[in-house]
């Protein structure tokens, strides 16, 4: 009898050891990401986005504001950890439909281009194109499907097909979501990468509504994949006019009359933020137009506020004298994606030029993402917003 006894317990042990054991696959397999450093927050709000952030949390996109929703990104990456979307509680792993194609929701955390493309696959969908891709922008003219922005599935040049338009409308704290049919702030990979740049891939930062690029093994940002029931990209309904495009940040008051140079902060006079944003070679050239110059990494982060590691004096050591990639560390990289202007003097929160450019590698130059108050560098061929400054 004992025999018995002792034998069945083994055997209940067995089959509770074994249970655990699945729980932890089953709980591993649907966060896979549980060491990834791009959170995105809180991933059940979907009411607002990124970041993306991107997208961040971007995380954002790259990958695009309020930590609820998503990117960032992208960084436009944040642009992004904004508000990731419509979490659907049908259709399976696309319960989200908009004109033609059905979406997934926002992943939960950042991913790399190859890590999403194989994200896609693994939900039974794919990684969307641009243009698949910008049938989700609404209420910006130029980057939405049909508007001024050349990028296309068919024109995929960083060089030739993108223009002013793609750089996306006004950032509105009050409104966030207003670019995406699902209400996100995210930076969203697409599958189309950039035909003249090598390892280049395009996406949208729907904090801004801006269509731009970034490294596909380098940057992180959210991902929607897509299954297609026709395969149609085209009509979105109603693209029309949506009024001014704008700033590509907020400005808070306008510089009025001849002053260009009416926000002042530490001894420094500011413009207001560019119209649109600009590749690092016409950020300086639109500053000497202006009466003034791009910033240096060092002034730049005079503007960055409650991020201990990037405000002047922070822990982060990228600065005028310290400008190659060895200066750069966690430090520079370490504060939370808040979309809404807490990490900027001036209620910022998009990729800001600085003039300094990479020591070790002249093709790069460094930015503040006011988004998260990080200091990174990047391509100079890249667009980013423009604040100019004057002593």
């Amino acid at each position: 009898m004992r025999k018995i006894l002792i034998s069945t317990l083994i055997v209940m042990l067995s089959v509770i050891i074994s249970c655990e054991s699945n729980s932890r696959v089953i709980l591993e397999f649907e966060n896979p990401d549980s060491g990834n450093t791009g959170s995105v927050g809180d991933t059940g709000n979907t009411t607002n986005d990124i970041d993306n952030g991107d997208t961040e949390n971007t995380g954002d996109s790259g990958d695009a504001g309020d930590t609820g929703n998503t990117a960032d990104d992208s960084d436009v990456d944040t642009g992004d950890s904004g508000d990731t979307g419509n979490t659907g509680n049908s259709g399976g792993n696309f319960p989200n439909e908009h004109d033609g194609l059905n979406w997934s929701d926002a992943s939960h955390y950042r991913m790399n281009w190859h890590e999403a493309t194989a994200y896609c696959e693994g939900l039974g969908g794919k990684l969307p194109t641009i243009s698949e891709l910008r049938t989700l922008v609404k209420n910006c003219s130029g980057s939405e499907t049909f508007g001024g922005c050349g990028v296309t599935d068919s024109c995929l040049s960083s060089a030739d097909c993108w223009s002013d338009p793609c750089g996306g409308c006004d950032y509105d704290v009050s409104n966030l979501g207003i670019y995406s049919a699902f209400r996100e702030t995210a930076s969203l990979w697409s599958s189309s990468e950039t035909s003249d740049i090598e390892e280049g891939a395009w996406l949208v930062q729907f904090y801004y509504g801006v269509v731009g690029y970034f490294y596909k093994s380098e940057e992180y940002f959210y991902v929607r994949c897509v299954k297609s029931d026709a395969g149609n990209t085209g009509d979105t309904g109603d693209t029309g006019n949506t009024g001014d495009t704008g700033n590509t940040g907020n400005t808070g008051d306008t510089c009025a009359g001849g002053n260009k140079f009416c926000h002042s902060h530490d001894g420094l006079n500011w413009s207001d933020v560019s119209s649109y944003h600009k590749s690092w070679d016409k950020a300086k050239t639109y500053c000497e137009n202006l009466g003034g110059r791009l910033p240096t990494i060092s002034e730049l982060r005079t503007l960055i506020q409650n991020c201990a590691g990037t405000i002047t004096g922070g822990t982060c050591e990228v600065t005028d004298s310290c400008s190659n990639s060895s200066c750069w560390g966690d430090s520079c990289y370490s504060c939370s994606d808040y979309g809404d202007g807490t990490y900027s003097v001036f209620g910022d929160a998009d990729y800001f030029w600085s003039s300094s450019e990479r020591s070790d590698y002249l093709n790069f130059a460094w930015y503040v993402f006011f988004y998260n108050g990080h200091v990174y560098n990047y391509l100079k061929t890249n667009s980013r917003s423009v604040r100019c400054v004057k002593d």
